[in-house]
């Protein structure tokens, strides 16, 4: 034997394939009934026809406005084939995760087997032609990452705001309790009404989650190479009597120029300049290698050589030589700078990296450098000459390095990630073929559920609100004529969201935008106060990153990889909790508007698993013209954020080879991509409290918040009144009590607006 309630639940079931019962749902008395049972068979003989037009919903949405006539087909038999064939909405979730697994699985096999490791760190790579090159298809990587991270991370909510949907029996208890579930938004709430495997499985896909937010977008991350060098100024007596090795400052190694290039100051200025970098103290090259700038003034000894090392200790090296225009001599030091000593007063001086504005250094009375006017510029034009200790140089020769960059992978971070997509995967199946609860997902489950079978616990107070169940006042002016009178209120849509979601959400937002905005001023103000390109601009999105913008996360010369993943990721977490908080606030708004058109429009309820003329959702409460483009944004976003905060990586060469025990692993991030996602985090968030702000619901239907004791409330059909919600539907005085007052409830009939002050229970 089966239930009235026990079959009504049932119809709310997402079968894979949308099958639905064989008998008629509205002829089925309220009593207890055999599956097999005759009366199940009778049809009534005149019921309603439609033809249609189609009508504009605001909600992005066809709806069909109807026209009842009689006819001898029953609404029974529009309810549709056992079996439909389009696939139900939670399938093809689960369909799209089984398909990003396996991308994140082939990838997973490429990265292991396919791609050969490069040098000492044992990170499979792709090697390309030039640093652009492997910024390009960093970019690319990253992009499709985001991509499939953001719809898989969607699917997930799906499943979870499914799971976390009660059943009408879970709906039932919790309103014979006082109490009441949230329909239509992921619930927090609901856990309390939700059996043991649903909580289990919902929780696993919450921890699923993290992983991907937090190491799914370094499973790929740029790697350059920087060249040790060294730069000798050397008269051209010098050269003229054959010498092509000096003694490099730092390590006492021999540096052979006999093969390097002779090249302009021009183009040694501007290579020498543009393609430094500063990591973790020390200055390194992207391109190109050692530098002998060759002066003509034949003041210079010819065994007087000036070299500024370049790797572990940056000094500034003179053979028994003091300039007579500045009093300093070289100091060895360990501040990984080129550094100069104030003879006068005793102070270490700071120069950095502009070696080639060496002739701009001011010792000021208390021995700090000053780069006074350096203008790269007029040095690479000529207009002004070019001089290293006051001595004008002539040429360069240069040593011709290859730029060395490349696009890494990280083997065990894909592991983790596959096994996330894996959980997940097997979250959704076991949703769909082991969990044989029968939710009410969207509102119109619910009120179609309603509609087919009343509620007791809410009779007479058709005119509940939200803000009544919150309050207590439906228990406690339960029969008042006050409560039950109906007031034309035009509602701002913010009102139909809890203070609490809004407040959750603004915290989120200023805690990200406020450490984006620090981060962008802070790279802002490196960049103008250093008016020298870093050579940094093949990390990241590939615009100029200035000084500063490449720091230590910690006292350690080269963190863990591990490490600097966590923290350059951790903008992803935020900005994803607060995408799930901005649309649960959405749906929530969205839900309303549509709960609220009812008053105005007959139109079909919108169910997870349809039967009849009712509509189908894949998305639930969130229309298309909401959901895509929001979708679109927030891949582009969480793109962004990847390329604004990201994982940076030096591999460090001498003369053509890595050197096995050296290199760094720092966080980094660009002033470009970061404006961009303070850009479209900031367009989002006031998008959405404009739109709470601003617009206003139709007035009619009493503010729902999610309420199921709100939609019970408002479902009382009239008895006569079959199948309504298998049909287009209204909400609106649809009869008269006893008593003589009006009564308001969903129907397919006539249905009037209530009056301004109509007494309606």
């Amino acid at each position: 034997m089966e239930t009235y309630r026990d079959h009504l639940n049932s119809t709310f079931s997402d079968e894979i394939w949308g099958e639905s019962p064989g008998y008629v749902l509205a002829d089925l008395p309220a009593r207890q009934l055999s599956l097999d049972d005759t009366e199940t068979r009778s049809l009534r003989k005149n019921s309603i026809s439609k033809s249609s037009s189609t009508t504009w919903d605001p909600l992005g949405e066809t709806y069909t406005q109807i026209e009842q006539t009689e006819t001898d087909y029953p609404r029974e038999a529009q309810a549709g084939s056992p079996r439909t064939k389009t696939l139900s909405g939670h399938v093809w979730q689960a369909v799209a995760a089984s398909v990003i697994l396996l991308l994140n699985f082939v990838l997973l096999f490429v990265v292991a087997f396919g791609l050969r490791e490069k040098g000492p760190d044992g990170y499979p790579a792709i090697e390309t032609s030039s640093c652009d090159g492997a910024s390009r298809l960093s970019q690319g990587i990253h992009y499709v990452i985001n991509i499939l991270a953001t719809i898989l991370l969607a699917a997930s909510n799906y499943y979870m705001q499914r799971l976390s949907s009660c059943t009408r029996s879970e709906i039932d208890r919790a309103h014979q309790r006082g109490s009441w579930a949230d329909v239509g938004v992921s619930s927090v709430r609901n856990m309390r009404f939700m059996s043991w495997d649903r909580i289990v499985l919902w929780w696993i896909l919450v921890l699923s989650s993290l992983p991907i937010h937090l190491l799914y977008n370094s499973v790929a991350f740029e790697t350059s190479g920087g060249n040790l060098y060294t730069t000798a100024v050397v008269s051209s007596s010098f050269i003229a009597s054959g010498n092509r090795q000096f003694v490099e400052p730092d390590s006492g190694d021999q540096v052979d120029f006999t093969n390097f290039k002779n090249i302009s100051n021009s183009d040694c200025i501007k290579q020498y300049s543009a393609a430094q970098v500063e990591f973790s103290g020390a200055s390194y090259l992207t391109s190109g290698g050692s530098v002998v700038a060759v002066s003509s003034d034949e003041n210079i000894p010819s065994d007087v050589i000036f070299a500024f090392g370049s790797s572990s200790q940056n000094i500034l090296w003179a053979s028994n030589f003091t300039t007579s225009t500045q009093n300093f001599t070289s100091v060895f030091n360990d501040t990984n700078m080129i550094e100069a000593y104030n003879a006068d007063t005793q102070q270490d001086i700071t120069l950095g990296l502009l070696w080639v504005c060496r002739d701009s250094l001011d010792l000021d009375t208390f021995g700090v450098a000053e780069i006074a006017g350096c203008n790269l510029k007029s040095l690479e034009s000529g207009i002004l000459p070019w001089t290293i200790n006051g001595f004008p140089i002539s040429y360069c020769l240069a040593d011709e390095q290859p730029m060395r960059c490349s696009v890494q992978f990280s083997t065990t971070i894909l592991i983790v990630v596959v096994v996330s997509n894996l959980l997940k995967v097997t979250c959704m199946l076991a949703t769909i073929f082991r969990i044989q609860h029968r939710p009410l997902i969207t509102i119109g489950d619910a009120i179609a559920s309603f509609v087919a079978s009343k509620d007791d616990t809410t009779s007479g107070r058709c005119l509940l609100s939200k803000k009544d169940v919150q309050s207590g006042s439906y228990i406690r002016l339960e029969g008042t004529n006050e409560s039950n009178r109906w007031k034309r209120q035009r509602n701002r849509w913010f009102r139909s969201v809890s203070w609490k979601r809004w407040s959750f959400l603004t915290i989120l937002v200023s805690l990200t935008l406020g450490v984006s905005i620090y981060l962008l001023a802070l790279g802002v103000y490196n960049n103008t106060s250093q008016s020298y390109n870093t050579g940094l601009n093949q990390f990241g999105a590939g615009n100029s990153v200035s000084i500063g913008q490449v720091v230590s996360i910690s006292d350690e010369q080269s963190p863990s990889v591990i490490k600097i993943v966590l923290i350059a990721n951790a903008p992803q977490l935020l900005v994803s909790i607060a995408y799930f908080q901005l649309n649960a606030i959405m749906t929530a708004m969205l839900a309303n508007a549509e709960w609220a058109s009812f008053a105005f429009k007959r139109k079909p309820l919108r169910l997870s698993s349809p039967r009849g003329q009712q509509r189908s959702t894949y998305w639930l409460q969130l229309p298309y013209r909401y959901s895509i483009p929001l979708l679109a944004v927030m891949i582009t976003l969480h793109w962004a954020i990847s390329q604004s905060i990201f994982l940076v990586r030096m591999a460090l060469f001498q003369d053509g080879e890595q050197l096995p025990d050296y290199g760094f692993t720092q966080l980094g991030w660009t002033s470009g991509a970061l404006m961009l996602s303070i850009i479209l985090g900031g367009v989002l968030y006031f998008t959405c409290v404009s739109m709470g702000v601003f617009m206003r619901y139709s007035p009619g239907l009493p503010l729902l918040g999610g309420c199921s004791l709100v939609i019970s409330a408002a479902c009382h059909a009239q008895p006569d009144d079959k199948n309504a919600e298998l049909g287009p539907v209204q909400w609106g005085v649809v009869g008269v009590n006893e008593d003589g007052t009006s009564h308001c409830g969903f129907g397919s009939k006539d249905v009037r607006l209530p009056y301004e002050g109509e007494i309606c229970t």
